[in-house]
């Protein structure tokens, strides 16, 4: 009972309607739902026609939790809020985790966003909000989407902007991340380069470190497979002076340090090789765009067998987590068979001592019967006993009438003087 209650107050959450409605129709439109459970349509109509939403889609799990519920926006409502369709994420604990809302033309062209998707902690806290850019916002800034983290207190605490191929493809950019301190001002900025922009500089992913004042305190670089083949080194880290100039550079092997250089120097001037005995440690001899084009291709082919492999990984994770979930499943049903097997013994024990209880009490019954029924025969005997000596005692009594009859019968005194002889 108290689920149902609970369900219906997160359908009025879901609804949120500003004046009455009544629901029109109820339908299932599907038995079986991504969650396991069904999936049900609630149609609505308004009297005064201020309905917020005129239809509910709602899809349960296989213990009738409501896990997702997707708002369609009547028009009007739709014109004066911007959005004309909403759908709202729970846990099995009936928790909201996520909003997700479709904006309308007209909002998103003012706007610059055509969705945005708001996730919430356990205490109903927003914790990150993603924003989907319109066609016509992304070709303008370069990045069709941003990821705004932030704390318990509202606070932002990093920044995300993915930029579309057009723009990765021109700038060498494929994302990046800013952290902001607790002032809101910038700490730190993550930038993740296409294997091109790798290919020509030499590394695929940017660190930058910055102070209060907002200068660059250090910065990390992540250098190529290539780079590693050629300089001896897969990561350096440069340190700036209050003024942003280079004070020292560290070069390091799998996050082993292995050198440090004083001063301000090219990244791709130094190298961990014996100058005198490696050739790699000669002056970077320049591609040709044949050779560009072939080292592009290399590294297609190794990001390709890379994503593989993550896609493998991926992919055996999934399948690792889908048994786990079955696992649990049958964990979970046999836990329920061997709860109601438990509920039918006791039942069937129950039912067993009640049973014995009836047997003997239909016993106790047969014996009382039985009793009565002796007692009936012996107080039947006794009154037919009794009624036997009462006609013999009135035959008796009707023989002395008749003997101490004064005046008997002239024809009877024969048999008058043979009874008297007999008494």
């Amino acid at each position: 009972m108290q689920k149902i209650l609970l369900c219906f107050v997160i359908l009025s959450v879901l609804l949120s309607l500003a004046s009455y409605a009544i629901a029109e129709n109820v339908r299932i439109i599907s038995e079986s739902n991504e969650y396991g459970g069904q999936t049900a349509e609630f149609t609505y109509e308004s009297k005064d026609n201020s309905l917020a939403y005129d239809k509910l889609v709602v899809y349960f799990d296989n213990k009738q939790n409501i896990m997702k519920g997707v708002r369609y926006a009547t028009d009007k409502f739709a014109n004066e809020n911007g959005y004309s369709m909403s759908v709202l994420y729970f846990t099995t604990g009936n928790k909201k985790i996520k909003e997700e809302y479709t904006f309308t033309t007209p909002f998103a062209d003012k706007l610059g966003y055509s969705r945005a998707i708001m996730y919430s902690n356990e205490d109903d806290k927003i914790i990150k909000i993603e924003r989907f850019h319109t066609d016509k916002m992304a070709e303008a800034t370069g990045y069709y989407m941003v990821v705004t983290y932030m704390d318990t207190n509202g606070k932002r605490t990093e920044e995300e902007y993915v930029f579309t191929d057009k723009s990765a493809s021109a700038h060498g950019i494929i994302s990046s991340a800013v952290y902001v301190n607790g002032n809101e001002k910038i700490a730190k900025r993550e930038t993740n380069y296409t294997n091109r922009f790798g290919i020509e500089n030499g590394f695929t992913k940017s660190i930058e470190y910055f102070g209060e004042n907002g200068k660059m305190t250090k910065g990390e670089l992540f250098h190529t497979q290539k780079f590693l083949s050629d300089k001896g080194f897969d990561k350096s880290i440069i340190f700036f002076d209050d003024n942003e100039n280079k004070a020292k550079t560290e070069l390091y092997v799998t996050n082993k340090l292995i050198k440090t250089v004083s001063g301000s120097v090219r990244i791709d001037s130094l190298s961990l090789f014996d100058q005198a005995s490696s050739p790699k440690a000669t002056k970077k001899k320049k591609l040709t765009k044949h050779e560009k084009e072939l080292e592009i291709l290399r590294e297609k082919v190794a990001t390709q067998e890379q994503r593989k492999k993550e896609l493998e990984q991926e992919n055996q994770r999934l399948l690792e987590k889908e048994r786990q979930r079955e696992l649990d499943e049958l964990r979970g049903k046999v836990a329920d068979q061997e709860k109601r097997t438990k509920e039918l013994e006791q039942e069937n024990q129950i039912m067993a001592e009640r049973e014995k209880q009836r047997m003997a009490e239909q016993s106790r019954q047969l014996e009382l019967i039985q009793a009565r029924q002796q007692e009936l025969e012996r107080l039947q005997a006794a009154e037919e006993s009794a009624k036997n000596q009462e006609q013999k005692d009135a035959v008796k009594m009707r023989l002395l009438e008749r003997l101490f009859n004064p005046h008997p019968p002239a024809a009877n005194h024969h048999v008058f003087f043979k009874l008297l002889c007999r008494i």
